[in-house]
C-alpha cells in the first residue's frame, strides 16, 4: 500500500479560511494587518496547485462558497507586484494542470 501525502491545496484552503475568519472578526485597529494576511492567503490558493482529484474538488467547493460572500473576487490585486497574476485565469490554469496530472497518474 502506498502512502500518499495530503494534497497541499487542503492546507492552503485552511490557511485562507482562518485568515478570512480573523479579518472578518477583527477590531478596527487590527483590520489592515489582517486584511493583508487574508489577501496573501487568498493568493496562496493559486500559488499552490492541487495534486489530487479530491484537492481539485475541495478548491472548487471552497471558492464557490467564498464567492457567495466576496464581491470582488475577480478584482483582487496580487500582493506580488512583480508577478501581477490575475486570480481567475491562474486558478483555471492550475485546475487544468492538476486534472492533466491526475489523468497521467491513473
Amino acid at each position: 500500500m502506498s502512502h500518499q501525502s495530503p494534497d497541499p491545496i487542503l492546507a492552503a484552503i485552511e490557511r485562507h479560511r482562518l485568515a478570512d475568519a480573523a479579518s472578518r472578526a477583527a477590531a478596527d485597529d487590527e483590520v489592515a494587518h489582517l486584511l493583508e494576511a487574508e489577501n496573501k492567503a487568498f493568493w496562496g490558493l493559486v500559488e499552490v496547485r492541487p495534486t489530487t482529484t479530491r484537492g481539485i474538488w475541495a478548491l472548487c467547493d471552497y471558492l464557490a462558497e467564498f464567492a457567495t460572500r466576496e464581491e470582488f473576487l475577480c478584482d483582487r490585486q496580487d500582493y506580488d507586484y512583480d508577478r501581477d497574476w490575475r486570480f481567475i485565469p491562474r486558478l483555471l490554469t492550475n485546475i487544468r494542470d492538476a486534472i492533466e496530472g491526475a489523468n497521467r497518474s491513473q
